[in-house]
């Protein structure tokens, strides 16, 4: 039998249907765009702060590091503004030129150079052609969040890439804090030394007690000590631990101790393995300048980026002593009973040296991926 062909009626209803069906779908897709594009651009954004920072803490080109926020791109720049950058360098996220920002004041921030501060703390909102928005984060030592969520890795395991910086919330059932009275570091960039991946800054976590008057004692509570008793030393130097307080009374050599899940105190023979690299790859006799911060930090050269700092040390008689010409570095690993193993570090000497310390010696703590 023939088919018959569409009646006047059918063609007018089935017009009719897709014009209801456009007219439902077209703003659930206009929905789901916008959505997307500021997802997109806020990846981006967290993306270029978390570089501009990375590429200031270490010192990149000897210059800051900053991001400025336009239509269609974020751009990475080098240089303290962006009108005076270095154009060679800009690296550029392009992004949907529908998104536009708010709250950041103006459209440039920079970070400074080997601490990655920012300019200024910032909260950054990203609002797409139907209002649809995202909020970025940057405190004021430049961590960088995405509305509620940590963009840093918390930690090291199979995903992790050192490189990548690490962010710590909690240790040795510490919760930490950048702000008073804790003043911790909760963000650490690492950094790749041949087989081994390294925090690029001494750790600094817990409760500030006075290094004058009183030893860390096995209380429940993480303490540390900050040169001269000042808070302000421990934020770019880190904290000062004796070796009970830096492994958590285990005892144990690589103890995780105050490091972070997946990082742990370093053993003496993962130090010399550290040495021995250095050694084997062009610094034979001044691995020394190879770990210690360029000028005008310090006196080295930071061939590999480990950033050595001289954050000086808290001798068992409760004197603090070199802050600017020396760096105590403890190992986990005992010498007898009552000492340990250290890795030092000082100005004008181009080697690093091995020493055995007492236990409550007060010393930087560098933490190493497991």
């Amino acid at each position: 039998m023939k088919r018959q062909a569409f009646t006047l009626f059918e063609m007018l209803l089935s017009v009719a249907i897709i014009a209801i069906l456009t007219g439902i779908m077209t703003p659930i897709f206009l929905s789901f765009q916008a959505r997307n594009d500021v997802d997109i651009a806020a990846m981006a954004l967290v993306q270029g702060l978390r570089r501009a920072e990375q590429l200031s803490r270490n010192g990149e080109g000897d210059s800051t590091w900053g991001v400025n926020l336009a239509s269609g791109a974020i751009t990475i720049f080098k240089g303290t503004t962006f009108a005076t950058r270095d154009i060679s360098s800009d690296e550029i996220f392009s992004i949907p030129s529908t998104i536009s920002f708010a709250g950041i004041g103006t459209s440039t921030l920079v970070f400074g150079k080997l601490y990655g501060l920012p300019t200024a703390s910032s909260t950054i909102t990203l609002i797409s052609i139907n209002n649809e928005t995202r909020t970025v984060n940057v405190n004021p030592k430049g961590s960088v969040e995405l509305a509620g969520v940590a963009i840093s890795t918390s930690g090291a395991g199979p995903s992790f890439t050192c490189g990548t910086p690490v962010v710590v919330t909690s240790t040795a059932e510490h919760v930490c804090s950048e702000v008073s009275p804790s003043f911790d570091t909760c963000t650490y960039n690492t950094v790749q030394i041949g087989p081994q991946c390294w925090m690029k800054q001494n750790i600094n976590v817990g409760t500030r007690i006075s290094g004058t008057s009183a030893y860390q004692t096995n209380n429940s509570l993480l303490e540390k000590f900050c040169y001269s008793d000042n808070s302000a030393n421990c934020q770019p130097y880190g904290g000062l631990y004796e070796f009970n307080e830096m492994v958590q009374y285990s005892g144990a050599e690589g103890a995780r101790g105050i490091c972070p899940t997946g990082w742990h105190v370093p053993t003496d023979a993962e130090w010399s393995t550290l040495i021995s690299y250095l050694t084997t790859n062009g610094y034979s006799g001044t691995e020394g300048n190879a770990l210690k911060a360029s000028p005008a930090t310090w006196d080295g050269n930071n061939a590999f980026n480990f950033t050595g700092l001289p954050n000086g040390y808290l001798s068992s008689s409760w004197t603090y002593t070199g802050l600017t010409t020396v760096a105590y570095f403890r190992s986990s690993t005992l010498n007898g009973g009552s000492n340990t193993w250290d890795r030092t570090l000082g100005s004008g000497v181009v080697t690093v040296n091995r020493l055995s310390d007492t236990l409550t010696t007060g010393t930087s703590v560098r933490c190493l991926m497991d």
